[in-house]
This record gives C-alpha cells, structure tokens and sequence, in this order.
C-alpha cells in the first residue's frame, strides 16, 4: 500500500457504547484511491482490526456507512462521522483529538 502522504485521513466513524468501541478510518492513497482501517473492541475484552484492499472512495465509503449503520442499529445508538475537506495527517488528527478530550474532562 502506498500513501499519498503519511496517513492522510479522509473520514472518521466512530461507534461507542458500553458494549462496542467501534473506529474506522478512511485513508486516501496515490491515484485517487482510499482504503478503510480501523479496529473494534467488545464488552469481553475482544478486539479485531480490520484493512480492506485500496479502492474507489465512494464505493469503500458507502460499504462502511453500511457498517456503521448495522452496528448502530444492533447497538441501539448512532455513529459519530467526521468528513474533512481536505486529508488531514493522522498525527494532527491524534493532536487534535487528545486536545479535545482534554477540553472535556476538565469543562
């Protein structure tokens, strides 16, 4: 897999309750194609990391709304997305989220 850049990130899903800690990530490569990443853990402790091949974006995209949209369903909640106009560096993306936790945890 080559990256355009270091982790650029086009999307982020995000499905959390106290029974599922559900991410994925949308990743843009070379040559106008994304690959989605990301990573499910249970209530019992079990966690997968999933990959898919590199592909078209609108296709890889509307598989995993689909997804999320199951997984939301079965959990009985709703997924948080986050669609940036342009890629964001996943480290920015880590920067920004630890920022904002930390916003919250002393509000």
């Amino acid at each position: 897999m080559e990256l355009s850049s270091p982790r650029e990130i086009e999307e982020v899903f995000v499905i959390k309750t106290r029974a599922i800690d559900f991410l994925g990530v949308m990743v843009k490569e070379k040559q106008g194609k994304s690959m989605i990443t990301g990573r499910v853990c249970f209530q019992d402790g079990t966690a997968w990391h999933f990959q898919s091949q590199s592909g078209d974006p609108p296709t890889l995209r509307g598989n995993l709304i689909s997804l999320c949209e199951t997984i939301s369903a079965v959990y009985g909640t709703e997924t948080f997305r986050l669609r940036f106009q342009e890629p964001i560096a996943y480290e920015e993306l880590i920067r920004v989220t630890r920022e904002t936790e930390r916003r919250m945890a002393h509000a």
